[in-house]
């Protein structure tokens, strides 16, 4: 049986999931919950265990989010961390298809996607597989960028974390579905060891400005596998010392 994960402000209990809190997660939730927005609404698409709802409902004391998962496992563990947190009258969680999802607008839609392609490699547990592969999930992150973008309001955003090599895909399909790349994180498991990419994207304004995408880094671990003082900074609102 899976562990309770404590964080500063809530529990989460992820004994029903098919997948269990994990660094994408945290580092994912602890990046948005750093950058300052101010969104009213905000969509959490494969919510798991509800954990990236709950940090966002930390960091944005005036957002209501809604959080969406097909499993209908998740969508139990998401329901109870959610109506034991201080942020459930913030919050609802939906059982439902995102590709099927039309309620909306919101100034963020934000997701830990599927993300293994179809290359042979399989989880031997369904219910994992449905999480983590993007086929046999029937949601991919074209088809993902595609609904997100009739989705966002004007000025909302989508946020994903990704295998740092799916960056051209990305590019690829937001030029397509008239998505611009606002920032860009590069997350690296320790020095020179890339794993993951941070993306936020931005409806494009095919008659304002140019818009430069920004670059930034975020390594996890040292030479000596220890959390490095930047993951720990961007953390320490969720995480217990």
């Amino acid at each position: 049986m899976s562990r309770d994960f404590h964080l500063k402000q809530f529990s989460i209990r992820q004994q029903r999931a098919a997948m269990k809190v994990g660094t994408d997660a945290i580092v994912l939730g602890s990046w948005l919950g750093s950058l300052g927005f101010n969104p009213q609404s905000f969509l959490d698409v494969g919510t798991g265990t509800g954990i990236i709802a709950l940090m966002l409902a930390q960091a944005y004391p005036k957002a209501r989010g809604i959080a969406l998962d097909l499993e209908p496992n998740a969508v139990l563990d998401a329901r109870d961390n959610i109506a034991a947190s201080p942020f459930a009258s913030r919050l609802q969680v939906e059982q439902a298809d995102f590709l099927d999802w039309t309620s909306g607008p919101y100034d963020l839609i934000v997701s830990n996607p599927p993300y293994f392609e179809e290359d042979g490699i399989r989880s031997s547990e369904h219910k994992r597989q449905m999480a983590r592969h993007e086929l046999s999930s029937g949601l991919n992150l074209r088809s993902l960028m595609q609904h997100a973008s009739g989705l966002l309001a004007p000025s909302g955003v989508l946020a994903l974390i990704t295998p740092w090599y799916r960056e051209h895909d990305l590019r690829l399909y937001g030029a397509e579905y008239l998505l611009r790349p606002d920032t860009l994180v590069r997350v690296y498991a320790s020095k020179g060891k890339p794993i993951r990419l941070l993306s936020l994207w931005r409806r494009l304004d095919l008659h304002g400005s140019y818009q430069r995408c920004r670059y930034d880094t975020l390594t996890l671990r040292d030479e000596a596998s220890k959390e490095t003082l930047e993951f720990r900074n961007l953390t320490k609102d969720y995480l217990l010392d």
